[in-house]
């Protein structure tokens, strides 16, 4: 049971998507309990389809069957030709299992495939999503905190200082009255391992690694696509009231390097940790294999009331986990999760434990092994999400005893989805259905599960804000 407030969204109790992606998964790889798990990398294949008559490169050729005919998106949005303008009639289509009540079309999409033998499963439960908008809203946004960290001003009328190093950024620290005093940090530079070194006062910092540690009310915002976090990673602990905005934040590495940084976490906030708002930064590694790079994004012991929107996260061996083991956390922990793209990942996307977390709009391509994966007590509200080439995109995997639950809606997954069950791996689909109901103390304004990729390449990652 969800609450919402904001606006109503596009929704039926079962649409189908008139968008198709040619792809191929390979096979499993493996996860472990722990902060260290082993994670194996896969190959994945294929990419987003091309439109076939008046798509614009997103749509592709067709959900509703094995290339339904040329009905393509216009910008994420309704058939060009796909069909008779509303998606063809129910019966055709299959609506019992995700076929084509609302956007198959009975010529194009194909009565026999659009069911729910190749169709169908994907809607079960809230799958398929809205694919019948006629244009989607592409524009560049202007941010806004909404979700558990909508209270997050970070340094918000305090001094704004530019650093072009990691010695400067930490000196910007110790120079406040107190580490209470509001603080905007530009950086307008390179921060690396090897000009970021430790300073005192009222702050506690370390070499290597940018610290924001004991301190409170304070914003770390790129200037343009000039920030960047070069094999340095950022540590949240004991902290609260945080802004990072506008990073580029890459390479952070834990093994096969001189300087290890931040346990290899890109983004790492632990301990204490409340009111924190990560958004419109671009985070990536250089390899998908988990012993060079650890997590993109990581939570753990008691971190609560954060966002994490409009993100681009690419290119590694785990997306990021909260909580470290399965021993058990305080259950505290509340993250949203929106707007963001998950790009060639091998798993954790994220991995939840003893959490609340929502996850909406957010775009899942190229997932290798695992993806959202809700164990030991987690309680997860996923909606109008886009799933493609991806497998097992969202389940219980490894250390299966203790599941989390999942209520679903309107996510769509694309035929290039692969699920596939093991004896430690419990996916949710093909036949996606809620586990557990939950709800959100916020309001909150829905796109479309269709026009979500066009609307992440306008609005994630750098230098759109």
């Amino acid at each position: 049971m969800r609450k919402l407030t904001s606006a109503p969204s596009l929704r039926s109790s079962l649409l189908v998507l008139t968008v198709g992606v040619l792809a191929a998964c390979g096979s499993p790889g493996d996860d472990g309990a722990t902060d260290t798990d082993d994670d194996a990398s896969v190959g994945v294949g294929g990419g987003l389809g091309e439109p076939s008559s008046g798509g614009s490169g997103i749509g592709g050729t067709g959900v509703g069957g094995n290339g339904g005919g040329s009905g393509g998106l216009a910008s994420g949005g309704g058939p060009a030709s796909g069909g008779d303008g509303s998606g063809g009639d129910a019966p055709s289509g299959g609506t019992s299992s995700g076929g084509g009540s609302s956007t198959g079309g009975t010529d194009t999409g194909g009565s026999n495939t659009g069911g729910t033998s190749s169709g169908g499963s994907n809607s079960t439960g809230g799958g398929s999503s809205t694919g019948g908008s006629s244009s989607c809203n592409t524009a560049v946004r202007a941010p806004s905190a909404v979700g558990y960290g909508r209270l997050t001003t970070g340094g918000q009328g305090g001094n704004t200082i530019t650093v072009s190093t990691g010695t400067q950024l930490h000196a910007a620290l110790c120079g406040r009255a107190a580490d209470d005093t509001p603080l905007i940090i530009r950086v307008n530079g390179t921060l690396t391992p090897g000009n970021t070194t430790k300073q005192s006062g009222s702050c506690n910092t370390a070499d290597g690694v940018i610290e924001i540690k004991d301190v409170a009310n304070i914003t770390i915002q790129g200037v343009g696509t000039a920030g960047v976090l070069d094999q340095v990673g950022l540590h949240i602990r004991n902290s609260s009231n945080i802004i990072v905005q506008n990073l580029t934040i890459k390479n952070v590495r834990k093994s096969n390097t001189s300087t290890p940084s931040n346990g290899g976490d890109a983004i790492g906030m632990e301990t204490d940790v409340d009111r924190v708002w990560i958004d419109h930064n671009l985070i990536f590694g250089s390899t998908t294999q988990g012993e060079e790079h650890d997590g993109l994004i990581d939570f753990k012991a008691h971190v609560t009331n954060v966002t994490v929107s409009y993100n681009h996260l690419h290119t590694g061996g785990r997306g990021g986990l909260i909580g470290s083991n399965d021993d058990g956390d305080d259950g505290s922990t509340n993250i949203t999760f929106h707007h963001n793209w998950y790009q060639n990942l091998t798993s954790r996307t994220h991995l939840i434990r003893e959490a609340d977390a929502h996850l909406y709009d957010n775009y899942y391509s190229d997932i290798l092994d695992t993806g959202i994966n809700s164990r030991n007590g987690a309680t997860l509200l996923v909606e109008n999400n886009y799933f493609t080439e991806a497998r097992n995109p969202l389940g219980t995997f490894f250390y299966t005893t203790n599941p989390g639950t999942w209520e679903v809606h309107d996510n769509y997954f694309s035929p290039s989805v692969v699920w596939e069950s093991a004896a430690d791996e419990l996916p949710a689909g093909p036949n996606v259905q809620t586990t557990g109901d939950t709800s959100v103390p916020y309001s909150y304004t829905l796109d479309p599960a269709a026009c979500v990729p066009a609307i992440l390449a306008t609005n994630v990652g750098v230098g759109k804000i």
